[in-house]
């Protein structure tokens, strides 16, 4: 993302909506490529990834604010 080299299993906030060149972007998703929305863990593990979906947490009660009003951050996990 951006040239950064994030670790697998970092959690960082994100602002749904972020512009990114499509190349970082994942279509399905709308999140980063390699991220996942930390809204609980997955019932499977996705194999292709490095980190075990089954232990994402859920955060997404959480009460980030960004921006104006309604504006709501999300946390996101780098998976691979």
């Amino acid at each position: 993302m951006g040239g950064f080299n994030i670790p697998v299993g970092s959690i960082i906030p994100w602002m749904p909506g972020t512009q990114l060149p499509n190349e970082e972007l994942d279509n399905e998703t709308n999140l980063p490529r390699g991220f996942l929305a930390c809204n609980g863990p997955h019932d499977v593990d996705n194999p292709k990834t490095e980190f075990d979906e089954r232990k994402i947490p859920n955060l997404s009660a959480g009460s980030l604010f960004a921006g104006k009003e309604g504006d709501r951050l999300i946390m996101i996990i780098k998976a691979r």
